[in-house]
């Protein structure tokens, strides 16, 4: 197919170029039909001569009669004047082009005789009786496509039926040819709706959905099955969903969405009525699509149903029922919440992930109710939770975080710090807190960690809060709070101001570093910061500490080494800050630290900038290997490069780098 495409372009560009205009618009403007008639009879088969036969066809299709209809089929065996042939013929109105449409297929095969087939279908022609003949005698599956295609098309009872006996033969090995008898099979059903023939559509995609064919093609025909019986469609529907496969059950609950309003109500009695003998799941499943229901007819069916179920605390069906409600608009919160609250005495199993959602569907005029829920637990309820309560004490915590309740601050503190609670509990309260303290309560979140040691949660939280609110009040806030609390909370404070960071954030950490109670933690903190924002400031404080007498220097200066090999920074001023660590540090392990500073700028500059210490004896092996390391991985080659590999080369003492040296000195 694509070579006699690509083909027939060929000839039509060939043949375009070499025709005059005036030919071509003797043709394309010709009224004349017998000199239509005598283009294409001509003799030749030259690219021009297609051109033009290819161009009388297009117009024989605005102007042609059945006296065009003899020299138009006899191009219908040649592949590069068949398809404009058949672009005539498919709009000839008159007996006599379906009859020779017809008369040629006995005498036609391959892509010419799969074009007349279409063009019968597109045509509609009553030919079921010689496309029968035709398929009974083919071995080739595009023409058995092609005719399954056009019985679907023409959909007459005849051309149905022989669709429909072709579901009792063996399925051909190509899955496609099965493929496009379920195609023809569901387009004619789809004609027969249409023409107000529901029942019979129906039945023909029962008998679809029941045959051996590809499980697409079977889910599509149950799929307009259901859909074609309307409102008749109720027991079958029902069955499906009580005792059907998977498959079929899911193919089922999409039609339950798509009903139209005026089949709703017999539909919907139905399924309400089989649902409480359904497995949970599938209820859930069938409550949520009735839910889903738009019209007002099923919405006021499922609300009184769902109603019931919420009423009676139905916990395997909760979460989908409360949807249902708040989707038929007309759901108290109230008495839903309070259905959900049962659930700590009814001992009823409930999912967590449904438990939470089912109350964040809830309307917001619930208001506070989860907060007042956990308001006032009392120490000895809060650490003998059954699983149950649990549960849904975790699920009201993760909806007060979810809807930033802040009003809820005070009892979740309360939460966090009850001795003996459950540690999932009071991880809860805390990510609840970290989710809704404001500025003025940012110190319920900092209390409800005082007691907590893994320091990885303390940052996470912290960080979870203070990326919310405003960076520089935050950071005021929290050094309000670091002025007033003893030692152990004011570590926790530097933690935190870590977090935050910016410029208020740093002055007190920097301020904190001279403090000797609590240099300590405030020099570890400068050496952890992280936002890349504060560089400048960061790396004058920390090279100010390295610099002086404070007995932190080593950390000061291996934390100012930190800035340069891990912040976006420009390259010359990375190169800048390595040489002054190097001359700043004391201890030899601290200058070597710069060459991993070098290695994370693929540059010339980089390769220069350490060789610059290939001089100095302790260092030169550290330089050489660091400038070949840069080098290797720079792509291509520069005088500037190649003058670093011959100092390598001259400098170098292990055979190693002088071998990988040489290599980078070799590349082109």
């Amino acid at each position: 197919m694509k070579k006699y495409i690509a083909l027939f372009c060929g000839i039509l560009f060939c043949a375009a170029a070499s025709l005059s205009a005036q030919d071509w618009q003797s043709i394309w403007n010709s009224k004349d039909e017998s000199f239509l008639i005598q283009v294409i009879e001509k003799p030749g088969n030259a690219p021009e001569d297609i051109y033009k036969k290819n161009l009388a066809c297009k117009r024989l299709a605005i102007v042609g009669t059945e006296a065009a209809v003899p020299a138009l089929c006899a191009m219908l065996s040649d592949e590069l004047l068949n398809h404009n042939a058949r672009t005539a013929l498919e709009v000839i109105p008159g007996d006599a082009v379906d009859q020779a449409l017809i008369d040629s297929l006995s005498a036609l095969n391959g892509i010419s005789l799969v074009g007349v087939i279409d063009t019968l279908a597109m045509r509609k022609v009553a030919a079921a009786a010689p496309l029968a003949d035709l398929l009974a005698k083919t071995e080739d599956n595009d023409v058995k496509r092609a005719v399954f295609n056009a019985w679907g098309y023409i959909a007459s009872d005849e051309s149905t039926a022989l669709l429909t006996s072709q579901l009792n033969k063996e399925p051909n090995p190509d899955y496609k040819v099965n493929a496009a008898l379920a195609d023809g099979l569901m387009r004619a059903a789809a004609t027969l709706d249409k023409q107000g023939k529901s029942a019979q559509a129906a039945e023909l995609c029962g008998a679809v959905a029941g045959a051996e064919l590809p499980q697409f093609d079977k889910n599509g025909a149950l799929y307009n099955q259901l859909l074609y019986l309307g409102a008749d469609a109720a027991d079958k529907l029902t069955a499906i969903l009580a005792e059907g496969n998977d498959n079929d059950f899911e193919v089922a609950l999409k039609t339950v969405r798509e009903f139209s309003a005026e089949d709703a109500e017999p539909i919907v009695k139905a399924l309400l009525n089989v649902c409480p003998s359904l497995p949970s799941q599938r209820q859930a499943l069938l409550i949520a699509a009735l839910g889903d229901r738009a019209d007002d007819v099923s919405q006021n069916l499922v609300l009184p149903f769902v109603d019931e179920l919420i009423r009676n605390g139905q916990a395997d069906v909760l979460a989908a029922a409360v949807r249902a409600s708040g989707r038929c608009g007309q759901a108290d919160p109230i008495r839903i919440y309070d259905a959900l609250a049962t659930l700590y005495t009814a001992e009823k199993e409930v999912p967590y992930d449904d438990l939470v959602e089912a109350i964040v569907a809830l309307p917001p005029e619930i208001g506070n109710r989860p907060a007042q829920s956990i308001a006032g637990k009392k120490t000895e309820e809060l650490t003998a939770l059954s699983d149950v309560q649990k549960s849904v004490l975790l699920a009201q915590m993760k909806v007060l975080e979810l809807r930033r309740t802040a009003e809820a601050a005070p009892d979740l503190l309360v939460i966090a710090n009850t001795e003996g609670v459950d540690t999932q509990i009071r991880d809860s309260a805390v990510a609840a807190l970290s989710e809704i303290v404001t500025l003025d309560d940012l110190n319920f979140l900092v209390s409800a960690l005082e007691q907590e040691e893994d320091e990885a949660k303390v940052d996470w939280y912290l960080r979870a809060a203070c990326t919310r609110l405003p960076r520089e009040e935050c950071a005021a806030a929290v050094v309000k709070m670091y002025d007033e609390a003893d030692k152990a909370g004011k570590e926790k404070l530097l933690s935190l101001l870590k977090q935050i960071g910016g410029r208020t954030a740093l002055s007190a950490v920097v301020k904190a570093a001279s403090d000797p109670e609590m240099d300590d933690k405030a020099t570890e903190v400068l050496g952890q910061w992280n936002t890349p924002e504060d560089a400048a400031p960061l790396a004058a404080a920390c090279l100010n500490l390295a610099k002086s007498s404070s007995k932190y220097k080593t950390r000061a200066i291996r934390a100012y080494i930190r800035i340069p090999r891990q912040f976006d920074l420009a390259e010359d001023l990375r190169i800048k800050m390595a040489k002054i660590a190097f001359d700043t540090a004391v201890r030899p392990e601290d200058k070597q630290l710069i060459f991993e500073i070098f290695k994370r700028m693929i540059t010339s500059n980089s390769v220069s900038a350490a060789l610059s210490y290939a001089d100095q004896p302790e260092y030169s092996e550290t330089a050489c290997e660091t400038a070949v390391f840069i080098a290797e991985k720079i792509k291509g080659t520069s005088p500037e490069l190649q003058e670093s590999m011959k100092k390598v080369l001259e400098t170098a003492k292990s055979q190693e780098l002088k071998d990988r040296a040489s290599k980078v000195l070799e590349r082109q």
